[in-house]
């Protein structure tokens, strides 16, 4: 378990080295998903935050998000691009990371 929920994590923080890689996992109102429907507005505003530059903005929507819907990858991973974005410390979220997933076990 901890090491699919690793592999996942640095399949994320891989995935946000490519833009394309991100943006598949981001456009959650054109695909199919298990996620709520009634949070399909707050992803939508959140993806365009990012898009649009607004990495603090996202970042505060997808926190609340995640709060939400703490099994959904795409929206872990969105949440992940915006604290990239905002300039957070790779090591310091690799190890954030690392710690939540040693506590799910």
């Amino acid at each position: 378990m901890k090491f699919a929920l690793a592999a996942i994590l640095g399949f994320g923080f891989a995935a946000c080295g490519t833009p394309s890689g991100i943006k598949a996992y981001g456009d959650r109102e054109h695909s199919p998903t298990a996620l709520a429907t009634e949070l399909l507005p707050d992803v939508v505003t959140a993806r365009a935050a990012l898009d649009a530059g607004d990495a603090i903005g996202a970042r505060k929507i997808l926190e609340g998000l995640c709060g939400r819907a703490p099994a959904d990858l795409g929206l872990a991973i969105m949440l992940q691009e915006a604290e990239i974005s905002v300039g957070e410390d790779l090591q310091a979220l690799r190890e954030r990371y690392l710690s939540l997933a040693r506590d799910k076990d």
